[in-house]
Formats: structure tokens, C-alpha cells, sequence
């Protein structure tokens, strides 16, 4: 067992929780430049799907630590631009995020994991939402790789029984 008071366990400790590892190397598969194809399940005047496209760059940043995902394009009829960050949190050893876009003065934040074989990343958040007067509504990611020029990600409404699939993005590699 080691001695907190012990430097030299105590700095082990430290860049054990700091050094990029296996976690870090799953977010590979999401770099690239991609085009995307977003479904938003709801709030359309007739209640049906609509589909808005859009382009995204995703690239590790920092040494490995971080996966940062710049998109551009509509979002239901608007011009959008949205700023995402995702990491692996090795002292908590969860997947962690953060979401913000040109559309909202809200923060979005994520927490969760991944399956065994790293290719389906689930996270819970919360959200406020402000067409219904809801605070820290729970929401679920999930984020599926399809195959290396293919994944996506899907957005769920958890507050509710059954959950309800509000979003899904598919992305498709530029080559």
C-alpha cells in the first residue's frame, strides 16, 4: 500500500492520473473531417423528422488527453456552429465531455463510458430546457463507430419511460 505522505508515491499517483493510455487511443477512431446528417425527432410544426446537414473536424489535441469536434451547418433552419470537447478522466475513470454551441448560452456536459471493445460510448448529462421550463433534464449519448468511415451519435431523452431518441448524426468520412 503506499504512504500519501510519501513524495515519491504521491507524484506516481499524480502522472498516473495524467498520462494519455488506452482510453485515450479509442478516441482516435472519431478524428477526421467529416460530413454530417443530422435527424432531429421532434420540433418540427408538422411533428415530423427533419434533416439538416453539416461538416465537422475532430482532432486530439493536447498530447493525446483530448478530443476536440468543431462542426459547422443548420440546425433546424438555422446557421450552427458547435465547439465540443471529449476526454478520458483517468483518476475517475470515466469518458468526460463538454458541449457549447452558437445557438444557446448553455453549457452541456457529459459523463460515461465505453463497451469492452470501444466502439459504443455511452454518457449522461443534464440540460435545461427552456421550451418546457425543465432543469437539469437527464439526458443520454450514445456514440456508435459504424466502421472507420462511419460512426454515430445519438441523443435520447432519459427523463422519460420509454427513453426517446430525439437526435441522431451520422457521420461519413471526407475522403
Amino acid at each position: 500500500m503506499s504512504d500519501p505522505n510519501n513524495m515519491n508515491d504521491a507524484m506516481a499517483k499524480w502522472v498516473a492520473a495524467c498520462t494519455p493510455g488506452d482510453h485515450h487511443k479509442r478516441m482516435e477512431a472519431f478524428a477526421g473531417t467529416w460530413d454530417m446528417t443530422r435527424i432531429m425527432n421532434c420540433g418540427s410544426p408538422d411533428g415530423k423528422p427533419v434533416e439538416s446537414k453539416g461538416h465537422a473536424v475532430k482532432r486530439i489535441i493536447l498530447g493525446g488527453r483530448w478530443l476536440v469536434d468543431e462542426t459547422k451547418g443548420e440546425f433546424m433552419g438555422q446557421p450552427h456552429e458547435s465547439i465540443s470537447y471529449l476526454g478520458y478522466d483517468n483518476f475517475r475513470k470515466r469518458y468526460v465531455g463538454s458541449y457549447i454551441d452558437n445557438l444557446s448560452t448553455m453549457l452541456f456536459t457529459s459523463v460515461g463510458g465505453a463497451d469492452a471493445d470501444g466502439r459504443v460510448f455511452c454518457a449522461f448529462g443534464t440540460m435545461d430546457e427552456p421550451m418546457t421550463g425543465e432543469v437539469q433534464k437527464y439526458i443520454r449519448y450514445v456514440a456508435k463507430i459504424v466502421d472507420a468511415d462511419t460512426h454515430t451519435f445519438e441523443i435520447y431523452s432519459a427523463d422519460c419511460v420509454p427513453e426517446r431518441l430525439v437526435q441522431e448524426i451520422t457521420y461519413r468520412r471526407v475522403k
